[in-house]
C-alpha cells in the first residue's frame, strides 16, 4: 500500500529586526506568486500603435498574501511607479491563517518610453515626480538597465549565412513595500522587461543591372519585423534622381505583431548612365534604422530592347 504523506503547511515568515538590546523576530506576511507572478513583460510598441492604445497600457498580475504567524498582521501595501497596486484598498489586517487576492501592475505610459528612449546611460535609476518620470543622480526606487539581444533572421540573400539583429531591452527593477503598523517594513522584489521593437530588411543591396530607358522594373524586397512588438515603419530615399528614379511601394506600414511585408521595389531610367541611392527604413518606437542601397543603369540598346 502506498503511503500519503501529510502535507506541510507554510511557516510563518519572521524577519530579525535589530533593538537596543538585541536581535528580535518580527513576523511577516508570506507573498507568493500567481500566474506570471513578480515578473512582467511589455511590448514598447503598444504604446505607439494608434489611438485605441491610448496614452498608456496597464497589466496586472496577481499575488497571494498568507499571515501564517499566529498573531493579527496590520500592514499597508506600496509600489513606486510605474509599478502600482490595483486592488481597491492598500490597507490589511489579516487574522493568523488568512490569506487574500492582491492585483499588482506595471504601467507603460508614452512619457515612461520617451524618457527611456532619450536617455543615454545603460544603467540609472527613475522616479515619478509631480506627474512626471525622472532620471534620479541619487538613490531612486525604480533601477533601469538596458540590455540588447540578438535575434536570428530568417530571410537573407545568401541561405547559408547566419544573420542576427539586435532587440534592445529596457529591465526596470524595483520593490512592492509592505509597512506595519509597528514600524517594520518588508519588500518584495519586482521586475518588468520592456522590448523594444526590431526590423531588417531581407537584402541589403539591390542592383536593376541594364534597364531600357523610360521603361520601370520592378522587383520584390521584404520587410521583417521579428519582435512580438508592434512598430510603425516609413522609408525615405536619398540619392540623385536626374538619371533615374527609384520607388517604393509601400513606403510606410504598422506591424501589429511579429510579422512581415512583401514591399515593390521599382526602377525607371532617365538616361543611359548609372542612377545610385539608398532608401533609409526608420522603426518606431526606438528609431532603429535600416539602408538600403539602389543601383540601375539606363540603356538604348536595340538588342536589349527586343529581349524585354
Amino acid at each position: 500500500d502506498s503511503i500519503i504523506l501529510p502535507q506541510k503547511k507554510k511557516e510563518a515568515v519572521v524577519s530579525t529586526q535589530s533593538t537596543g538590546t538585541g536581535r528580535m523576530e518580527v513576523p511577516e506576511v508570506v507573498v507568493t506568486a500567481e500566474e506570471h507572478g513578480l515578473t512582467f513583460k511589455m511590448m514598447a510598441g503598444i504604446v505607439n500603435a494608434g489611438a485605441a492604445a491610448g496614452d498608456q497600457h496597464i497589466r496586472v498580475h496577481k499575488l497571494s498574501v498568507l499571515n501564517g504567524s499566529k498573531l493579527n498582521l496590520e500592514f499597508e501595501l506600496g509600489a513606486a511607479a510605474p509599478f502600482t497596486i490595483v486592488s481597491e484598498t492598500v490597507r490589511y489586517v489579516l487574522v493568523p491563517r488568512q490569506k487574500v487576492k492582491v492585483d499588482h501592475g506595471f504601467v507603460l505610459s508614452r512619457r515612461l518610453l520617451e524618457l527611456l528612449l532619450k536617455e543615454e546611460r545603460t544603467e540609472y535609476r527613475i522616479q515619478l515626480e509631480d506627474g512626471e518620470y525622472r532620471v534620479c543622480e541619487g538613490d531612486g526606487p525604480v533601477e533601469v538597465r538596458v540590455e540588447e539581444k540578438m535575434i536570428q533572421t530568417s530571410h537573407s540573400v545568401n541561405q547559408d549565412e547566419t544573420n542576427q539583429v539586435p532587440e534592445r531591452r529596457f529591465i526596470l527593477r524595483s520593490n512592492l513595500t509592505l509597512r506595519y503598523t509597528n514600524g517594520h517594513l518588508q519588500t518584495v522584489p519586482v521586475k518588468c522587461r520592456i522590448v523594444l521593437p526590431t526590423f531588417y530588411i531581407s537584402v541589403e543591396n539591390v542592383r536593376f543591372g541594364s534597364c531600357l530607358v523610360g521603361q520601370m522594373s520592378q522587383l520584390p524586397v521584404r520587410i521583417v519585423n521579428p519582435s512580438a512588438s508592434p512598430m510603425d515603419w516609413s522609408a525615405r530615399f536619398e540619392g540623385d534622381e536626374s538619371e533615374g528614379c527609384f520607388c517604393l511601394e509601400p513606403s510606410s506600414g504598422v506591424f501589429h505583431a511579429a510579422d512581415s511585408s512583401l514591399l515593390s521595389l521599382s526602377f525607371t531610367a532617365r538616361t543611359s548612365t548609372i542612377s545610385t541611392g539608398k532608401f533609409i527604413f526608420t522603426g518606431s518606437p526606438g528609431g532603429r534604422t535600416v539602408e538600403l542601397r539602389v543601383e540601375g543603369i539606363g540603356t538604348h540598346d536595340e538588342v536589349l530592347q527586343r529581349i524585354l
